[in-house]
């Protein structure tokens, strides 16, 4: 598990507190830039993902970052 997923999982726990809901979406943000011949190029080349986090407060905290790791992948 890497520490992006790791603070992604976090985020989405401490964010499903807050809106109070178990399903949703957050956008992941990816670099939108297909070749390196881009790389010189100015300018922001992002895409964005839509990640859909579904929370059950019954699973162990294992299991949930299992889940998240699969869902990032």
């Amino acid at each position: 598990m890497s520490l992006s997923n790791f603070l992604l999982a976090g985020y989405a726990v401490l964010y499903s507190q807050w809106i109070k809901e178990q399903d949703f979406v957050i956008g992941l943000p990816v670099s939108g830039r297909p070749n390196s011949t881009l790389n010189n190029v100015m300018g922001m080349f992002v895409n964005v993902l839509p990640l859909r986090i579904e929370i059950d407060y019954e699973k162990t905290i294992t299991e949930y970052l299992d889940e998240m790791q699969k869902r990032v992948i």
